[in-house]
């Protein structure tokens, strides 16, 4: 199990990666935890918010010939195409990106414009990353042609299990021919899986599937490789009196999204009134010590907790 932990305007928040059923939370000093991807549904804490996660998990204790073959041929001429051309992969840990700032400039200036291109707003969240690396809990690769980084994935890692976290491309920009950094892609993706089974790793999470009925694009993709479907689950866990009045309003927001609101009204009415108002006594008390906590807190309950981005 992964635990680190950063502030957000003033708001502490531990991110949790591969905990088992048998772990424990630990005893920190934190207001909310974030589990991300465990295998199981419910944990003895409250307020909890649980939500589904699909993945597609590869197993990387295949032989490296066992992974290439399969692949279907069009994927193996793509990989042999992208070597051909001069695409190079080059491996960052957390130790080297420590002193490496303008390189993960360049990253997350990738992203944003990748999901600006999109007409989306961008997710990437610098800090957390960064508090990720200062734990030595990430590892960042790139692929590079023509002396141009070109792709870039970043990864939350263990000794045996490692997800993906952030993913991106250049290729909307229009400044380079899309088949070579598709095929960029494809061919970071593979030495990625290469790299981290040589160091022992021995699953592979492409970091969640859409539908497996009605998959993407990007499902598609994934699932090319060889993997199994996978269900995980994500928890937001409330510790302390801010963190559980958070997590509760929170849960009140979620049913207001997702219900009629009168029939919300008035068969959930009582109950989450009562937890609305001791949330705002909280939020009061806490708005009257720290000018920035009551925004902080409502900036938080106003996220979409599917996105696991803080």
């Amino acid at each position: 199990m992964l635990v680190t932990t950063y502030r957000k305007k003033g708001i502490r928040i531990s991110h949790v990666w591969f905990m088992e059923e048998s772990d424990s939370l630990p005893d920190i000093n934190t207001d909310i935890f974030y589990i991300h991807d465990c295998a199981f549904d419910s944990i003895a804490a409250s307020p909890a918010i649980v939500s589904l996660q699909r993945t597609w998990v590869s197993d990387l204790r295949m032989s490296e010939d066992d992974i290439m073959k399969s692949l279907s041929s069009e994927s193996r001429r793509r990989i042999r195409r992208a070597k051909d051309a001069g695409i190079s992969v080059n491996v960052y840990t957390s130790r080297e990106l420590l002193q490496m700032e303008s390189l993960l400039t360049e990253f997350g200036s990738c992203h944003e414009r990748m999901f600006k291109q999109k007409g989306l707003s961008s997710i990437f969240n610098n800090d957390i990353l960064k508090t990720y690396i200062e734990a030595d809990m990430l590892v960042l690769t790139v692929a590079s042609y023509g002396g141009r980084n070109i792709a870039f994935h970043s990864y939350i890692t263990s000794s045996e299990r490692v997800r993906g976290h952030y993913s991106v491309s250049i290729f909307r920009d229009g400044s380079m021919d899309a088949k070579i950094l598709q095929n960029a892609n494809l061919y970071l993706h593979y030495q990625d899986m290469l790299y981290f089974k040589n160091r022992g790793v021995s699953l592979y999470d492409w970091a969640g599937i859409q539908s497996f009925e009605n998959p993407s694009s990007i499902d598609i993709f994934k699932m090319k490789f060889p993997g199994e479907k996978r269900i995980h689950y994500n928890m937001i866990v409330g510790r302390t009196m801010v963190g559980k009045a958070i997590v509760a309003m929170m849960k009140i927001r979620d049913r207001i999204l997702t219900r009629d609101a009168e029939r919300s009204a008035i068969k959930q009415g009582g109950k989450d009134n009562e937890v609305m108002i001791n949330g705002l006594i909280v939020l009061i008390i806490i708005g009257w010590g720290n000018k920035c906590g009551a925004e902080a807190i409502l900036g938080i309950v106003n996220c979409n907790p599917g996105m696991w981005i803080f």
